[in-house]
């Protein structure tokens, strides 16, 4: 548990802080194109998951292909749907610390699982269920955009 509670508060730090690349910079830089909002789930999803490869392949590549690719597939999935989520609650909130508290959790809760299911490409599993919180919030909020704000 100790372990657990450590690499959440170096996530913070870490992982956590990117958020200020994220959506501090990159997210308003992207509305300002005058992008979509999914446009910009999918291209800033993209960018932040291949930001996240080196340390992918690291950890799966000793596994072997037949895991890192699909970890990589579903890591890649799953980053699109967490920047739609994570976008969505920081136009929502308009709070760059609660988007790093976010970030921090999101990574501990990987580490969770890579800690109870090493070697598996589990990360499918966690794509979907991001996933499923994307068609959510896309249901309860069918308009998601307007020309500038989430309504």
């Amino acid at each position: 548990m100790t372990m657990i509670l450590i690499y959440f508060l170096s996530n913070i730090i870490t992982s956590g802080t990117e958020e200020f690349g994220w959506r501090a910079f990159l997210y308003p830089e992207m509305k300002k194109s005058g992008m979509s909002f999914w446009n910009i789930a999918f291209k800033g999803g993209l960018i932040w998951a291949v930001w996240h490869y080196p340390l992918l392949i690291i950890m799966y590549l000793p596994a072997g292909i037949g895991v890192l690719i699909p970890s990589l597939i579903g890591f890649t999935a799953s980053i699109i749907a967490m920047n739609y989520i994570t976008n969505f609650l920081y136009e929502k909130m308009n709070n760059i610390w609660a988007m790093v508290l976010l970030h921090a959790l999101n990574n501990t809760m990987s580490f969770i699982v890579v800690l109870l299911f090493p070697k598996t490409p589990f990360t499918i599993l966690s794509s979907i269920m991001a996933w499923v919180i994307v068609w959510r919030i896309e249901k309860k909020y069918p308009r998601i955009l307007t020309e500038d704000k989430i309504v």
